[in-house]
C-alpha cells in the first residue's frame, strides 16, 4: 500500500502551529498533504521518512516537508518524539515577491536540519513567538504571524545553501565542527545578543565546553571573538558611509553608545568619530 493523502485543516489565514507529543504507542502511516511543514523536534529520538529516505532525529532537528512530499515518522520505542508541527499553504507566502525562492527549501538536498547548528535557535524562537500571537489573538496576530513564518522559511532556506557552511569544516576534525559553526554563526549575526547557552545546547556542549573549544580553536574568548567581528563591521560602516554614529552603534548590535564608544576605541585607539576623520583625510581606499 502506498502513501496516503490526508487532509490538513489549517487557520482562516493559513497558518497554523502544533504541539505533537508521541505516546508510547503512537503509530503513524505513510501519507501526505497538499500543504507544507516544519517539524521542530524538542526531545525525543526517531527517525522521519521522507520522499523515501530514512533520517535520523533527535531534540533540535528541523525537518522540512514539502506539498506532496510522501514522510512517515517512527518513534524510538522507550523514547517517543515530541515535536511543533508548523504548517502552512502556499498561499500564506504566496503575496511574497520571494516565495519560490524561500519554497525552494523544501525541495532541495538538504530537508533535515541540525542538531548542531546555531541558527536553528532563530527558529525556534520564531515557533515560539507564532505560538504568543496564536494564543493571544491580539490585533493584527494574522499579520504577526505571517511575519514570523517568513522570518523562520528564511533560516530555513539559508541553511540549506551548500555554500552557506556546510563546505566550510571539509578538512576539519568532526569533533571540532560545532564550534565552527558557532563561529560562523557570529560572523553572520554579529547584530545580536550572544546567546551562549542556546548555541552550547544546541552544539550538544555545556557553556564551558563550548568556551574552551572555541578559545582553543580561535585564540578568542565568545565575546571577545563577537566584539572583534561587531568592531570590524562598525569600521566598515564608519569608512563607506554618513551614517550617524549612534546608528552604526544600533547596526552592530550595542545598545549603548558610551558603552560602543569604549569598546571602539579600546580596539582602536580612536572614537568612531576620529576613526572616521582620519579615513575621510586620507583619501579614498580601495574596496
Amino acid at each position: 500500500m502506498g502513501p496516503v493523502y490526508i487532509d490538513y485543516k489549517l487557520s482562516p489565514y493559513g497558518i497554523i502551529l502544533q504541539e505533537s507529543r508521541h505516546s508510547r504507542d503512537f503509530r503513524m502511516v505513510e501519507h501526505y498533504h497538499d500543504i507544507y511543514q516544519v517539524f521542530y523536534v524538542l526531545g525525543g529520538e526517531g527517525a522521519c521518512r521522507l520522499g523515501g529516505v530514512e533520517h535520523r532525529l533527535g531534540a533540535d532537528t528541523a525537518v522540512l516537508v514539502g506539498s506532496g512530499t510522501p514522510h512517515l515518522l517512527i518513534d524510538r520505542p522507550d523514547d517517543p518524539l515530541f515535536l511543533f508541527v508548523l504548517a502552512f499553504s502556499a498561499d500564506a507566502v504566496r503575496y511574497h515577491p520571494e516565495h519560490t525562492q524561500l519554497l525552494s527549501a523544501f525541495a532541495g538536498r538538504t530537508t533535515v536540519v541540525g542538531p548542531g547548528e546555531p541558527a536553528l535557535a532563530a527558529v525556534k524562537e520564531g515557533l515560539r513567538r507564532i505560538l504568543y500571537e496564536q494564543s493571544s489573538r491580539r490585533p493584527g496576530y494574522p499579520i504577526a504571524i505571517r511575519a514570523e513564518l517568513l522570518s523562520i522559511l528564511l533560516q530555513l532556506y539559508r541553511l540549506t545553501l551548500p555554500e552557506d557552511g556546510r563546505a566550510l569544516v571539509g578538512g576539519v576534525d568532526p569533533a571540532d565542527r560545532p564550534v565552527y559553526e558557532v563561529k560562523r554563526y557570529l560572523d553572520q549575526h554579529y547584530y545580536e545578543p550572544l546567546r551562549v547557552e542556546a548555541m552550547a545546547r544546541l552544539a550538544h556542549l555545556s557553556p564551558r565546553q563550548l568556551g574552551e573549544r572555541f578559545r582553543r580553536l580561535t585564540g578568542r574568548t565568545l565575546i571577545q571573538y563577537l566584539t572583534a567581528v561587531r568592531v570590524e563591521q562598525a569600521k566598515h560602516i564608519l569608512r563607506t558611509t554618513d551614517e550617524e554614529i549612534i546608528a552604526v552603534c544600533f547596526e552592530v548590535g550595542y545598545d549603548n553608545l558610551s558603552h560602543f564608544y569604549r569598546v571602539f576605541k579600546k580596539s582602536t585607539g580612536l572614537t568612531p568619530k576620529r576613526f572616521r576623520q582620519e579615513r575621510q583625510e586620507a583619501g579614498p581606499i580601495e574596496p
